[in-house]
């Protein structure tokens, strides 16, 4: 019996890279990055160049990624993003971007604490219930009680 898809947008703006994937189960459908070259002339990251830049750099990103899964933004089924730990406006403007597509689309919203890198995995456990891994934390979601209690 072929699995129905449960297609997953993660967004990481924690600090001066603006990253999307789109998953489908635990299949990485598209990974995309932009890196802001930015900070490079002062030596380190500029926090509100950081912002700026991920304020510019979000809605291609996404684009891009959702282009290169062969998917449409109203065929996601849940978005998750980095909340933390990170630079505040950075982290606004992934936490705002994707709050916004979340509740325009009705879907569950996934906040992710990072770790080390702030790398995270979405490994699927089955058709409604998604398993988050990332350095220093594991966290299960069962998008079926996300959606009742957004709803």
């Amino acid at each position: 019996m072929k699995q129905k898809p449960c297609y997953i947008l993660g967004i990481e703006s924690s600090c001066d890279d603006t990253a999307a994937a789109v998953l489908n189960h635990n299949k990485v459908l598209s990974n995309c990055i932009t890196n802001q070259e930015i900070h490079n002339q002062y030596g380190g990251i500029v926090p509100e160049l950081a912002s700026r830049a991920h304020q510019v750099n979000i809605i291609p990103v996404v684009d891009q990624a959702l282009k290169l899964a062969k998917i449409k933004l109203n065929q996601l089924d849940a978005i998750a993003y980095t909340q933390g730990p990170g630079l505040l406006g950075s982290l606004l403007v992934g936490n705002s971007f994707a709050k916004s597509i979340a509740m325009g689309l009705n879907i569950p919203l996934i906040g992710i604490e990072g770790g080390s890198g702030s790398e995270w995995v979405l490994v699927d456990l089955g058709d409604i219930i998604i398993h988050i891994m990332t350095p220093t934390t594991r966290q299960h979601y069962n998008l079926e009680e996300l959606w009742v209690s957004d709803n």
